[in-house]
């Protein structure tokens, strides 16, 4: 992806009203997608659904050994969960593209531009399901957000995931998503997350970028 929008952002979450196309069913799998870079990386959130008020999923930064890639899944019973760790410390400056992957029931995978860092499989999972919003860039996010999408009824392989890497953009594979659905697809556009799914009625106000929107030649 050569010379496209990025929103800089300093602590300034964001918010896509909560909708039952956002929750994951009993059995749905499902992928979460970010193009990241941090200005001053620390424990942060990248997009949160629920998790530690109720059910549901989160794809986060952590202090473990130095600053990794963490997502955490909470079912409706709030007993289960599955919790995948990410092997490579996020450094400030880098564009990263953060992948996540569920099958459904009780394996994930991580990735980190475009490689396989983490496999984790747990006890089988119910729904996650929750009434929040899903916030974007919270709790100390710090640096720039690209594009962002949640894939809903199908998990990425492997070989697809190297591809939009080295594609630097999802807008060439969206159409091959097996059969799921992408249920949320943001990317900036004229000061504001301009979402190119079928669900634009999802994005909430208040998308206004209080910094500024940066063309980056470095972001894939």
């Amino acid at each position: 992806m050569r010379n496209v929008r990025a929103l800089e952002l300093s602590s300034e979450p964001l918010a896509v009203a909560d909708s039952v196309t956002l929750d994951m069913e009993d059995g749905k799998a499902f992928s979460l997608i970010a193009w990241v870079k941090f200005s001053a990386v620390e424990p942060c959130e990248i997009m949160n659904k629920g998790i530690l008020s109720e059910s549901g999923y989160v794809m986060e930064i952590v202090s473990s050994t130095g600053f990794k890639l963490r997502c955490t899944l909470l079912d409706a019973d709030l007993t289960d969960a599955l919790v995948i760790t990410g092997s490579t410390v996020i450094a400030n400056g880098v564009w990263y593209l953060c992948v996540f992957t569920f099958d459904g029931t009780s394996k994930g995978n991580l990735y980190i531009n475009g490689a396989s860092v983490a496999t984790e499989v747990t006890q089988a999972l119910g729904s996650l399901e929750s009434a929040d919003e899903l916030k974007i860039a919270e709790s100390g996010f710090k640096g720039s957000l690209g594009e962002i999408q949640i894939v809903k009824g199908y998990a990425l392989k492997s070989g697809e995931i190297s591809d939009l890497y080295v594609r630097g953009t999802s807008k060439g594979l969206k159409a091959s998503y097996g059969g799921g659905d992408v249920t949320l697809w943001g990317r900036w556009k004229n000061r504001v997350l301009k979402d190119n799914s079928d669900f634009d009625q999802q994005i909430t106000s208040g998308y206004a970028d209080r910094t500024d929107r940066k063309r980056i030649k470095g972001y894939r």
